[in-house]
Parts: C-alpha cells; structure tokens; sequence
C-alpha cells in the first residue's frame, strides 16, 4: 500500500514514510507488514488531528522535551546559561511529566506565587516557560504558549543606596585596612560606573591610553561600547600596570604584562556575581544592604547631581532606553530641597526690586 514499503538492506523489514501537517517528511523503520501498516494509520492519524485538532494531536510532548530544547538555544545564545539550567531543573521539578499542552496560564501563575521568591525572579521563570514554548511553537510541536498568557510581576527596582561623602570615606577606610589589595577595585567601579561583569572581564588590551577609554567588548546587552576614564580611574590603572609588569618581570626574565591578562583579580560567576568581601567592608563600615551595583547607584546619582544630561549619563552607563537610566539616576533629597528653596529667593529678589513705578505689576 501507499506509504509502505520494503526496506533495501534488510529483507523481511517494511518502512513507512508520510508527510506531517507542516508537509515535512518522515520515514520510520518498522518491521513485519502488517506492523508497518498499522504504524502508518496511526502516523497519519496523528498528523490530521496535528492539523484539525492540534490541541489534542501533539498531548504526547512532555514538556521536559522542549525544555531541552529551550536549554540547547540558551547555551547558545546567552552569555550565562548556568542560572538557566538551574530555573529550567527547578520548573522541569513541577511540569517536567506533564503534556505540554495540557499545562494551563493559571496553573503556570499558581505555581509562580507558590515558589516565595522576588516578584523579578518570578519573571524570569515565567520568560523562560515562556521561551521554551516559542521554541516549540516554531517548530510545530505545541500550538499555544500557555506561559505568554501569565501577567509579568510588578518590579520594584528604584532602589534608593548610593554613597553620601561621608559614607564613602568609612567605607573605604574600613578598606584599606582589612581588603587593601582590593580596594582600588572598587573605587574603579566608582568612577566608572561599569558593571562588575564588565570590569571583571577588563583585559590590557581593552585600554586605549591614548584616548583615556576602556573599551567592553561584549556589554550586558550584547553591545560593544567606550567608557571614559577620569583622572582616578586612570591612576588606578597606571598603579595596577606597574603592579602587574613587576610581578610579569620577577616571573618571566623581563617580559611585559600580557595584553590578554585580567586587569583585576575579581570573583567567579560561582560567587552569585557579587564581591562578598565589598559587602563585608560595608557592614563594618555601618553601612547596611550594599552591593556592588551600588557603585554604578553612585556614579549615576553623582553626576546627575552635578546636572549631567540623563542621555549623557544612559550612554556612560551602557542602557538601552532612557527609562532605565531613570532608576538608577536618583537625585539626593538635599538636591530636591536647594530646589524648591530657589522659589523662596525668587521671591524676595522681587520684593528688593520694589514697586513698578509704572504700575504694570511687574515686580508682582
């Protein structure tokens, strides 16, 4: 019969091949006739409802199966894929044996309410659902991405930590005496504003001496872009090049510091991202709560404060959009205050002026 025949190298072994809804062809070794023809039926039983009924013609997909799929393109494509595979495992521990077909937006928000973590992780689980069923979706294996009806979780992200002058002198003091080999680290994160994965992966050949730039290869949007050095950063840089060619000289018989060596001696991605020890440093110092990011905090609210452009500072800071740039340029309440006190000096500068001696109402 049509879509059934006998296999070329092996005698007694019958093939089928048939056309899915999609009009891709597949072909399958079966065995004895009868098997074959009973396997081709059910095959183009499943490609019909795949086409008429496609919520009921692919129940068969679990939904590990396009996880792996989902975690295959992340290794791909993202720079960090280790905190995917770990959301992936934990979501596979909920829906891994389900139909993915059968798994319902309620059920998906439920679940997301149920884990007690940040409204942000919540979003990040529900996108990467969300992606895996896109995956799917391209390919043909689901026809609805469940996760995309889930409402995102609001995210409170302006929060409000960047160092007053007073703040910054303890902090830096308390790291000098106990963190002294890793301080200039972070006074760099200061006056540069970069992200610690930035500044983490700065190698020699990133600096442009001559023009007094860093130059990030591969940004957290996968962009490449120059960040000016002011007068600090680029002290610090000159003392960690000395450094780093006396201990070049005392190893290698004089040779120069590699242009491909790590500037600065930074924790692993294994270390959640963060410098542990900035944080410790912070807590003596009596300053609570803060991260590294709260450097970048300062540098934006710093020179906002010194009335750059929010579109300068979005540039300096590597952002996308301006709204971004927003919340982490925030202005000191003292800021606020000279404000409105200037309405005040407006006034009485136009009380000194006295009277219109033509009566116009201008001194009004």
């Amino acid at each position: 019969m049509r879509g059934v025949y006998k296999d070329p190298k092996k005698p007694g072994v019958y093939c089928i091949h048939y056309y899915d809804h999609l009009h891709k062809r597949h072909r399958e070794r079966v065995g004895p006739y009868d098997a074959a023809v009973t396997l081709y039926h059910k095959r183009k039983t499943e490609c019909l409802l795949d086409k008429k009924l496609p919520q009921l013609g692919r129940h068969e997909i679990k939904f590990d199966e396009i996880a792996a799929e989902c975690l295959a393109y992340c290794e791909r494509h993202h720079r960090w894929p280790k905190k995917d595979l770990e959301r992936l495992q934990t979501i596979e521990g909920e829906f891994g044996k389900r139909a993915a077909a059968t798994i319902q937006p309620r059920e998906i928000d439920t679940w997301l309410r149920s884990l007690g973590v940040a409204p942000a992780t919540e979003n990040r689980y529900k996108a990467l659902m969300s992606l895996a069923y896109r995956l799917a979706l391209q390919e043909g294996k689901v026809s609805v991405n469940p996760a995309r009806l889930v409402p995102n979780r609001y995210e409170n992200n302006v929060r409000v930590r960047w160092l007053t002058p007073d703040e910054e002198s303890k902090l830096f003091d308390v790291a000098e005496r106990h963190y002294r080999h890793k301080a200039s680290i972070a006074r760099f994160g200061m006056h540069t504003g970069l992200r610690r994965s930035e500044q983490a992966s700065l190698t020699w050949a990133d600096v442009d001496w001559h023009n007094r730039q860093v130059n990030i290869q591969r940004s957290k949007n996968g962009r490449s872009r120059s960040v000016p050095l002011n007068s600090d950063a680029l002290l610090i840089l000159s003392a960690a090049k000395l450094k780093s060619e006396a201990i070049a000289t005392r190893r290698h018989d004089g040779r120069t510091v590699s242009l491909d060596a790590r500037i600065f001696k930074m924790g692993s991605r294994a270390d959640d991202g963060r410098e542990r020890w900035l944080t410790r440093a912070a807590e003596l110092a009596g300053i609570p709560h803060f991260t590294w990011h709260d450097l970048r905090h300062t540098f934006a609210s710093r020179l906002r404060m010194k009335g750059v452009d929010l579109s300068v500072i979005k540039e300096l800071l590597g952002h996308t959009t301006i709204t971004t740039t927003e919340r982490y340029a925030h202005i000191s309440p003292s800021f606020h205050s000279d404000a409105v006190q200037k309405l005040v000096d407006f006034g009485q500068l136009t009380t000194t002026a006295g009277p219109d001696p033509k009566g116009t109402g201008a001194s009004e």
